[in-house]
């Protein structure tokens, strides 16, 4: 009993996870952790059978799947594997694939990683395959590099099916036909650009079936991300750091199996366009469903008279992109709010160094604050700013956002519903 209770006790369980917790965690460290499940306990058990070292657990630092020990079914057969991360005394990440046989987990196949943690977990279904593929970023504690790899669970054993070094990855459908297909962005360097790839499940085996190179300009990926452009399109958008100051995106799309740069008429350069500084926004659908937007700090006319003050957002509609308004973004304390049409011409923020937590949005022409902004933390006492006619319109976290708004209806009613948390 006292083996089982020493085996037990390396797992984290989900309680830990949300407390942010490292990434590796062995026997000794977790002694006293709360009683596991039957099937975590045998997974643990199965795994400790193999080799006469200490096992630890290795977590996943990002993404969904943030448990060492997941339960998938891996090979489509009906019942669920268990497929873990650990690792053995100065070695290398592992991944396993448990089957449960009479009423008990047992070891059936395990491979070595390719780096000592796990950076992320991704469970795939592809197109014309059985089951599911592990998709898996492997990184080192010692190494800025990731490196990619695509395992197959398959007569008992895990094969490797795809590997390369990356610095980021996507997971999306990209032509909507109910499969996954994926994205990454090559590691670059100064004799090799970047590159951004899309894989799919090719005759019967995932290949990269396209790839394009991205701006020369590019030091490093700062974001990538998927949605659908105004035209209905599905994209890949990759925000770039061009600078220790500055970034920019480039949007692509996939057409008849291939990745394509979207390219737009009357010679505009998204790439250009959206070129802000490195701390602005990232791509995003920020207002609800998964139309994207494009932030840029460059207006849609030379005529505004506050260029630079606002963020400006822009979407892709076929060759052309269009101007969908100006935006208050404050990163702090993680908010964006899209000005009525008209506002950006006439108004301009304002923030008070000695009112913490502040915000407005100054119309010249009226010569007053036309917009408020307040965002209070736990403990304060939001019944004054109630009682002066602020409301609250959104909570996360320690925050709650309350606005008080000297408008027209239909403007407030714009604000209320162009109001999001980043």
């Amino acid at each position: 009993m006292k083996t089982k209770k020493r085996l037990a006790a390396i797992i984290l369980l989900p309680c830990l996870l949300l407390a942010g917790c490292a990434s590796a965690i062995s026997v000794e460290e977790l002694l006293d952790a709360p009683a596991l499940t039957a099937d975590q306990s045998s997974v643990i058990e199965a795994l400790s059978a193999v080799s006469e070292e200490k096992v630890t657990l290795k977590y996943p630092s990002s993404g969904g799947r943030r448990a060492p020990i997941q339960f998938v079914d891996l090979d489509a057969d009906g019942s669920s594997e268990a497929v873990a991360f650990y690792s053995l005394a100065n070695e290398f990440a592992r991944l396993a694939v448990l089957k449960k046989t009479d009423g008990n987990w047992r070891l059936v196949s395990t491979t070595e990683g390719a780096g000592t943690d796990v950076e992320s977990l991704s469970v795939i279904r592809l197109e014309n395959s059985e089951g599911r593929y592990l998709l898996v970023e492997w990184s080192s504690i010692n190494s800025r590099e990731r490196q990619l790899a695509a395992y197959h669970f398959s007569e008992g054993e895990i094969s490797l099916g795809f590997e390369e070094a990356c610095s980021e990855i996507l997971v999306y459908d990209a032509d909507s036909d109910g499969y996954n297909e994926f994205c990454y962005i090559t590691t670059g360097s100064s004799y090799e650009p970047f590159k951004l790839k899309y894989v799919d499940n090719g005759s019967g085996a995932l290949m990269v079936m396209s790839e394009c190179e991205l701006n020369a300009e590019m030091l490093s990926p700062a974001y990538i991300s998927s949605g659908k452009l105004a035209d209905g399109r599905r994209a890949v958008l990759v925000d770039e750091y061009i600078s220790d100051t500055e970034m920019a995106t480039e949007v692509f799309v996939v057409s008849e199996g291939r990745l394509e740069a979207v390219e737009l008429a009357d010679g505009f350069d998204i790439f250009e366009l959206s070129r802000r500084s490195s701390e602005a926004l990232a791509c995003g659908a920020y207002f609800g469903g998964d139309s994207v937007y494009i932030p840029s700090r460059t207006p849609p006319h030379e005529q505004v008279s506050a260029a630079g003050e606002w963020e400006y957002l822009y979407a892709i509609d076929g060759g052309n992109i269009t101007s969908e308004g100006a935006a208050l973004v404050v990163q702090q304390y993680g908010f964006i709010v899209l000005l009525p049409e008209g506002w950006e011409t006439v108004s301009r923020p304002l923030e008070y160094a000695d009112t913490p937590r502040y915000f407005s949005i100054y119309d010249g022409n009226l010569e007053l604050e036309v917009l408020e902004i307040r965002v209070l933390e736990i403990g304060e006492l939001a019944a004054p700013y109630v009682s002066e006619g602020y409301e609250l319109l959104a909570q996360s976290g320690s925050y709650r956002y309350y606005i008080k708004a000297l408008c027209s209806p239909e403007d407030y009613e714009f604000i209320k519903q162009h109001f999001a948390l980043l």
